[in-house]
């Protein structure tokens, strides 16, 4: 290992016999002067062309899904005319070359659809499964090819998104295992008279077409393009690996910009920051592995899409006779200035890399995303010592996720300041679970057998209050009181506490099957003011929330007893919740223990 600060030294003693040499460069500015113009005509055109054609092959996918919701909305086709829907897929695949699936999806979140990459196949759901066809060439079934257990629709991005905000989404994008290849989906929601959802129709694009495309730019032997999502990870690129990785016994993983096997677009990558803050075009200098490159970023203007295009330009490659003229008169001279600037380039790549890939790590930390490897691998005795720190610092964020809500450590580590004692007003929905039959449970169980089934049921129950945007404040022996709204704002909150106390209640019956004894739910959920904030000590404080909010959801937990019931919710529910009325039962004014007025009451 070698010390930073001889590092720093040795640079230093570079840059100043660089410093001596900058005479001898100025006998490139009269080139350079020349060529500019035609670098930026150059890398303009470049830009042009991959605009279009991404923005073409986004309109073939929204021309698909046009296809298939006017043949729903003409009467032509239902949602549930499986057999008929095969036979017109398979008819509209040619007209859509680019589109890798079509899918069909109800309002249960069933659905079937046809893959076109890597042969022809088709698929639907039965009950929780998702089975694989191939297909008979007269477009019958053939083989089951594949299967998935407990798929659930509700729980994907392409179904899920759209479902939720009733408008056109774009899904992230993932990588196919089989073939392997970049795709994602365009799913637009489709819904009934009284605009309520129904169902979703969505094609998958295959992104191996923008891949190829970019392989015909032309933008020197020593050029490249390449377009990439602001987070960094890699989309397309004009050099021959794919932007994903294989790995052997696992699903294929996409690739960093940074991380690409093309050394270019690798050392390209590594130089780019600010991706976030990217609103316009964006041009810069950088040093690749053989010279120098002109690089433009610039937003891509695609519809739904929020990527960059990238578009790098050798200096080699276009200064070409004036470059030759120079050597010759710079001889000896420039000899050394290029192993100079070579030098100083290795050294600032040595320390840069591994700085860069620390800093997108610790970005993730304060994202509170806690799960990096931390892999640098460096020389510098004080980098490696701040890699063992981070390495700390995240197991210790880590543990202590396990005892705070996840929102509420991600608010201060925002905040940057030292929690403080003190609470806000606002509203929120407070949910209050407990388990029927729990004492049974405890009678019946050796205590190893209780904790073993009680850690499941608290891992599960927290999944389903997780999924639903709610935060678990305490466990109480067997209950549970989450808050929907803090500590930071939700929309919608009533109905998402609702919809997680069915959605828990649909747990545990999953659980309950595993054991002898019939557990059941009681659960009371309220809307509310309540105080959230810090409460405790100097010493100890924890966040909870104040209020009579959380008095009414556990007296509405304990209610169930009296109506056998398993979950009930206030009027102040329905009332922010109206789309649960279809589904609740009106029990009337109950005289609540300890509450002066009568509380009116719905079940679910």
């Amino acid at each position: 290992m070698i010390r930073l600060r001889t590092l720093l030294t040795t640079t230093s003693l570079i840059q100043v016999v660089v410093v001596t040499l900058i005479a001898g460069g100025l006998a490139f500015r009269g080139g350079q002067r020349a060529i500019e113009p035609l670098v930026e005509r150059l890398v303009a055109e470049v830009d042009s062309a991959v605009h279009d054609e991404v923005v073409d092959l986004v309109a073939e996918a929204g021309q698909a899904n046009a296809v298939q919701r006017a043949t729903l909305l003409t009467g032509a086709l239902g949602l549930h005319d499986e057999a008929a829907w095969r036979q017109q897929l398979l008819a509209l695949q040619p007209a859509f070359p680019a589109v890798s699936y079509f899918t069909i999806a109800d309002a249960d979140g069933g659905f079937f659809g046809l893959q076109v990459a890597g042969g022809k196949q088709w698929a639907h759901t039965a009950d929780d499964r998702y089975d694989v066809f191939a297909l008979r060439e007269d477009g019958g079934l053939g083989a089951m090819v594949d299967q998935a257990l407990d798929y659930d629709a509700f729980q994907r991005d392409w179904y899920r998104v759209p479902r939720e905000t009733l408008q056109a989404r774009w899904s992230p994008i993932y990588v196919w295992k089989s073939p392997a290849l970049l795709s994602m989906t365009l799913s637009e929601p489709l819904v009934d008279a009284q605009g309520a959802f129904a169902g979703i129709v969505a094609v998958d694009l295959a992104l191996a077409d923008i891949h190829a495309f970019l392989q015909g730019v032309d933008v020197g032997p020593n050029g490249r393009v390449f377009l990439l999502e602001r987070d960094g990870q890699l989309i397309a690129a004009s050099s021959q690996p794919e932007p994903f990785r294989e790995v052997p016994g696992a699903d294929p993983q996409r690739l960093a910009a940074a991380d690409y096997p093309d050394p270019v677009i690798a050392s390209i990558a590594a130089e780019l920051d600010g991706l976030g803050t990217v609103n316009s075009p964006r041009q810069l200098v950088v040093s690749g592995p053989d010279g120098k490159l002109r690089v433009q970023l610039s937003p891509l203007d695609a519809p739904g899409l929020d990527w960059l295009a990238v578009v790098a330009v050798a200096e080699q490659d276009v200064l070409g006779d004036v470059w030759a003229a120079a050597y010759e008169t710079l001889g000896l001279g420039l000899v050394f200035m290029v192993l100079a600037v070579g030098g100083g380039w290795v050294v600032a790549r040595w320390v840069s890399e591994p700085l860069a890939l620390l800093s997108r790590e610790v970005q993730l930390v304060r994202d509170f995303k806690l799960d990096n490897a931390f892999e640098v691998d460096t020389r510098l005795v004080e980098i490696a010592r701040l890699k063992d720190s981070l390495t700390t610092m995240q197991t210790g964020l880590h543990s202590f996720q396990r005892f705070v809500p996840a929102d509420l450590v991600r608010r201060i580590l925002a905040m940057g300041e030292e929690a403080t004692l003190g609470g806000e007003s606002r509203e929120v929905t407070v949910l209050f679970s407990d388990l029927r039959g729990y004492s049974t449970l405890i009678e019946q169980l050796d205590p190893e057998q209780v904790i073993t089934f009680m850690n499941a049921y608290f891992e599960g129950m927290e999944e389903v209050i997780d999924a639903h945007g709610g935060v678990v404040l305490e466990l109480l022996g067997d209950a549970i009181l989450a808050v929907f709204g803090a500590p930071d704002a939700l929309e919608g909150h009533a109905s998402k506490a609702a919809r997680c106390a069915v959605a828990m209640r649909e747990r545990l019956q999953a659980l309950d099957a595993t054991l002898a004894v019939d557990l059941g739910h009681r659960i009371g959920v309220h809307t509310g003011e309540v105080v959230a904030g810090n409460i405790g000590g100097h010493s100890y404080m924890k966040y909870g929330v104040i209020g009579d909010v959380v008095n009414v959801a556990a007296r509405l937990e304990q209610l169930n007893k009296e109506w056998g019931t398993s979950i009930l919710v206030s009027e102040e529910v329905m009332a922010l919740a109206p789309d649960l009325r279809a589904d609740a039962n009106d029990l009337g004014d109950q005289q609540l223990k300890g509450r002066d007025r009568p509380q009116r009451v719905f079940s679910l």
